[in-house]
């Protein structure tokens, strides 16, 4: 079959549909204007919900840019109504987050770690945007390891590694774990994360980082655990 003979073939089939179309409409006026009628709506509606889904946004990030601008600038007291405010207003929303991941920032400038994470918290739980929750977990960790709650930062980076594997912050969770495994007193568990870092990631700064943690546990674990805080941390 040659390219004309496949180019009238198909436009005969374009004309029956056409000439069916029109003749189940003449006889079917009044439920054609009703599925017209409706389509015509949803496609207003459509229309009419993403504008405003899109305005909302741009307040949102309005907003949270004067928060910035508040904290920043030291009106803590402002800033931090301001963040509340998007907090309540915008659920569900990046600027939500962003706003509840700001504050958290503000309280762990104050070693007030228990508040850092009841902020940040309700961001995980709800799980939304998805798009922000590797961060969101991330910080969970830090701040639960910066409070000495080790065992739960453990968790933390656990379940970071195993919802996003290949996800950027992967290496930092790894090392974060064999870090947390050491000032637990688990050399075993710390030496298998840096295992692992070094494998997944060779070449690089973080295989380096933890080649160097594997040989100070090898010579001497008990004293790896008392110079560990805060020398690798990234």
């Amino acid at each position: 079959m040659d390219a004309n003979t496949r180019h009238n073939l198909k436009r005969n089939e374009l004309e029956n549909i056409l000439i069916v179309s029109i003749e189940w409409i003449q006889k079917n006026r009044q439920a054609f204007y009703s599925i017209l009628g409706i389509t015509i709506g949803a496609l207003i509606f459509s229309v009419f919900f993403f504008m405003r889904l899109h305005s909302s946004k741009a307040r949102a990030n309005d907003k949270f840019s004067m928060a910035q601008a508040q904290i920043y600038g030291g009106q803590i007291d402002a800033g931090l109504q301001s963040l509340d405010a998007i907090i309540l207003q915008y659920r569900h929303t990046p600027a939500s987050t962003q706003a509840r991941m700001l504050k958290a920032d503000y309280f762990i400038s104050k070693k007030e770690f228990a508040n850092a994470e009841s902020v940040v918290r309700p961001a995980i739980d709800e799980g939304t945007p998805k798009s922000m929750m590797p961060l969101a977990l991330m910080i969970l960790g830090d701040i639960q390891e910066s409070a000495g709650n080790y065992t739960a930062a453990i968790a933390t980076y656990t379940t970071f590694i195993k919802r996003y594997a290949d996800h950027f912050f992967v290496p930092k969770a790894y090392e974060s774990l064999g870090r947390l495994y050491e000032l637990n007193g688990s050399f075993t568990e710390a030496k298998a994360q840096y295992d692992k870092l070094s494998a997944l990631y060779p070449g690089g700064g973080w295989a380096q980082r933890a080649q160097e943690r594997i040989a100070i546990i090898s010579a001497s674990p008990l004293k790896s655990a008392a110079v560990q805080h805060g020398n690798n941390k990234q």
